[in-house]
């Protein structure tokens, strides 16, 4: 099954551990932005366009979730962190969060 084209990595749409990392930021920028990172447009290929050429809409609501959300977005996959990586930005943001701050902030 093809990925939907709003959380299509930048990179090739090969299943790679880069493009994992990437449809991971897509998912949780989706769960608090409400939309794909790239938008949305009554024309498919207009959001895949936007993938290809890493345009990706401004983060809003993501609070302290921000400076990962960008890590795992970065157009170049080189530059996102692996999955080890990304699981330890996580545990570590959510270790200076309070029960309040999980909800709230967001």
């Amino acid at each position: 099954k093809r990925p939907a084209a709003g959380s299509t990595a930048p990179s090739p749409t090969l299943a790679t551990a880069p493009s994992d990392v990437f449809s991971l930021g897509a998912t949780l920028f989706a769960a608090v932005e409400g939309t794909s990172p790239f938008g949305t447009a009554d024309n498919p290929l207009l959001v895949l366009r936007r993938a290809a050429a890493g345009d990706l809409l401004p983060i809003h609501r993501a609070g302290p979730l921000t400076p990962v959300l960008s890590a795992l977005l970065r157009h170049d996959p080189v530059k996102r962190p692996d999955a080890a990586g990304a699981w330890q930005m996580l545990q570590e943001l959510a270790a200076t969060l309070t029960d309040g701050d999980k909800l709230d902030s967001f």
